[in-house]
């Protein structure tokens, strides 16, 4: 039985977590206002988010109770301790603190006390991501083999490492976000070990803007509309009001050749206490998905794209994860969904 005084410590760097990951420290840039409300240089801001989402794929990514989804070794590198990474110890702390959250919801060695802090919610926003990432992954690799697709673009890109890890997709990636955010994530790859990559280029833009640039923007740094692409909107669209993603369904369908591929993420309602979508909410968040027939509203894309029928993560579940493997979610989870789409 350990210590009260290693209790009290563990209590204390959990709560320092628990602040970052549910408090005020979730999102720099937070509360209601809308998408254009925001202003470039606030949503260019690296926040808790974006290094939440690393630290959740680095959890992952160093498991050994079984066999990882996927490898990410910049978000490990990130935040490992003995790497040269410039975070702070705040947000390490974090890392650290999320990580036994994770492991003691795991287990049963945990006392009494710690049966006070939102453990499942660690154990539903880790799982999240790893089965985000790895159905996002396949659909990338899959589709560049098969069809020869050699631009990837990644809508929203954040801390995302794939044009770093996917050693698989040969062709050319855009990573697309505001500029002071990818500004400061080659600064911190750089400084850990994972410089910018030949074949990926930054595409500093906004997509929200009511007359959009980003294509433009996209073009300049060699995007070719004239060939089929794989585009990657993950975690982006709750960010958005109907408007904006219309507007971006049809200006990403404008410059989309035919045979072009889209997956799509979407956070659901959630009515039961096993989903996902009320752990994976913030309060920037402004758009929720029903259910995939709802996407009706967005012509662009269900009248320019064919539309497979939608994956709700519970089905994701039950395509990577063993029998006897734990999960923050149950196979009938439908509060998070993915849409795949083919350019017409």
């Amino acid at each position: 039985m350990m210590s009260w005084g290693v209790l009290i410590f563990l209590v204390v760097i959990v709560a320092c977590a628990i602040r970052l990951l549910f408090g005020d420290g979730v999102s720099h840039v937070g509360g209601n206002k809308t998408t254009k409300e925001h202003t470039d240089k606030d949503r260019a801001k690296v926040g808790a988010t974006a290094f939440a989402v690393s630290a959740f794929r680095a959890i992952e990514s160093v498991r050994t109770d079984r066999p990882p989804l996927f490898i990410d070794p910049v978000s490990v590198a990130l935040f490992s301790y003995l790497s040269s990474s410039p975070l702070s110890l705040k947000t390490k702390l974090f890392f650290k603190g999320a990580e036994w959250m994770y492991w003691g919801a795991m287990s049963t060695w945990l006392p009494v006390p710690f049966s006070w802090i939102q453990f499942t919610r660690i154990v539903k926003l880790v799982d999240l991501l790893a089965l985000r990432t790895r159905f996002i992954d396949d659909h990338v690799i899959e589709p560049h083999k098969r069809n020869d697709i050699n631009q990837l673009v990644i809508m929203g890109a954040g801390l995302d490492a794939r044009g770093y890890r996917l050693n698989k997709f040969k062709g050319k990636i855009f990573e697309v976000d505001f500029a002071g955010m990818l500004k400061k994530k080659d600064k911190i790859f750089t400084k850990i070990g994972f410089p910018k990559p030949d074949n990926v280029c930054h595409v500093g833009t906004d997509f929200s803007l009511p007359t959009p640039i980003w294509d433009k923007d996209l073009e300049s740094q060699g995007f070719d509309a004239t060939q089929p692409s794989i585009w990657i909107l993950e975690g982006l669209t709750s960010y958005l009001h109907p408007p904006e993603l219309t507007s971006l369904f049809s200006t990403l369908s404008s410059c989309s050749a035919p045979g072009s591929k889209m997956v799509v993420t979407w956070i659901g309602i959630g009515e039961k206490k096993t989903d996902f979508a009320p752990t994976a909410k913030i309060d920037m968040h402004c758009f929720f998905l029903d259910n995939p027939d709802s996407l009706s509203r967005f012509s662009p894309l269900v009248e320019e794209w064919e539309l497979d029928k939608g994956v709700s993560i519970g089905e994701v579940k039950e395509m990577y994860y063993e029998k006897d493997w734990k999960c923050g979610t149950t196979n009938d989870d439908r509060s998070y969904w993915f849409t795949c789409a083919t350019r017409k």
